[in-house]
């Protein structure tokens, strides 16, 4: 009887009930969201990292925990009274939720990859042919769905950095860090993808340039430099009077790219730009790259030019480096109303990956 105790334990998959009686199991590592989209409900979402509140939803019961700090887009009188945001809720037991579904669906595409190219060790930018006119933005991100006979559909998101369209195409960059246990990006970056036909669904989200005035600063982390820098390209082909900058950061120099791409590209354009780097380890003979660690440069660097103060802040990467970007901008008083962020977040652990040789489904 005693060896019972050293059984491991099972946990179980905690159920989420809607106010219709609609009930799913969210999985370890899901969100919310994921875990309704998941079971094919109509969940209403867009942005995915809780900065845009189209996913919220209010707890009456059990209990659960937030991804992000609430307060930077809800009430106090929200959060007292149950308001969450889907995309950044996990239960801690099982849980019941007023949640209005109907959000609108946006129709799957087939898209080919038509280029793949190497930017850095772990970052790929892979080009994407729709045969039809799609209307993204650099800075919004498309869903990617690969699956394969036996194997549940896997759903990740990822910027755009450039879209062109024509009168029946339209070709999109995104850039893509592969992982070890990336399901997706594996399948994505191999050598033979070019050629493959792929699922994507959007586009999502609104951390993309306004069309105002004003100045325009985006700051980028790992393969969020290719979107924080895709946005500011568009910006000097559309609006090369404003003045844009660029914040770049990664843990050693060979991790920062696109650099004098974009500079070169704001000459041509007459634009008014500047871009600033900051890597964690050297060697450091690469222009426009300094020592340090994010927000320290970026903190000085904001206070040095105030006048980003008027316009609007865009942030991309991994969710640590935004949550600490965000104190940066706070602390060099950048109005809250102005910054808008796409929070890259890993995969979940122990994903399982497509199978070599497996034809990419619905």
């Amino acid at each position: 009887m005693g060896w019972s105790l050293f059984k491991p334990r099972v946990q179980r998959a905690p159920s989420v009930r809607l106010q219709d009686g609609t009930v799913f199991n969210v999985l370890a590592g899901e969100t919310v969201l994921d875990a309704a989209l998941r079971a094919g409900l109509p969940a209403p979402h867009n942005c995915r990292v809780g900065a845009c509140t189209t996913c919220r939803c209010t707890l009456v019961g059990g209990t659960a925990r937030s991804l992000v700090d609430r307060c930077y887009v809800l009430t106090q009188e929200d959060i007292r009274s149950g308001t969450h945001l889907a995309c950044q809720m996990r239960p801690t037991s099982d849980i019941e939720v007023h949640w209005r579904m109907g959000g609108p669906r946006l129709e799957a595409h087939t898209a080919t990859i038509v280029a793949r190219r190497r930017l850095t060790a772990r970052v790929w930018r892979m080009s994407l042919l729709i045969e039809t006119r799609f209307a993204a933005l650099p800075g919004q991100h498309v869903e990617i769905m690969v699956g394969c006979d036996g194997y549940p559909p896997v759903v990740r998101p990822f910027s755009v950095v450039h879209a062109s369209t024509g009168s029946t195409y339209t070709r999109l960059d995104i850039d893509v860090a592969r992982r070890d246990n990336g399901a997706v990006s594996a399948w994505l970056t191999r050598d033979d993808a070019v050629g493959s036909a792929l699922q994507i669904a959007g586009p999502f989200g609104t951390c993309c340039a306004e069309d105002r005035g004003g100045p325009l600063l985006t700051i980028g982390a790992g393969s969020g430099i290719g979107a924080a820098a895709g946005v500011l390209s568009r910006s000097h082909a559309t609006r090369p009077r404003r003045q844009t900058m660029l914040l770049a950061y990664g843990t050693r120099t060979a991790d920062l790219y696109g650099l004098e791409e974009l500079a070169l590209g704001a000459q041509q354009a007459g634009a008014r730009h500047r871009s600033l780097a900051w890597a964690r380890h050297g060697p450091f003979d690469t222009p426009m790259v300094s020592q340090g660690r994010a927000p320290d440069g970026l903190l000085e660097a904001l206070i040095e030019h105030g006048t980003v103060r008027d316009g609007q802040v865009l942030l991309y990467g991994p969710g640590g480096f935004i949550d600490t970007c965000m104190g940066a901008l706070t602390a060099a008083g950048i109005p809250p109303h102005r910054i808008r962020c796409d929070r890259y977040q890993p995969p979940r652990a122990g994903a399982s990956p497509v199978p070599a040789g497996h034809a990419i489904g619905g």
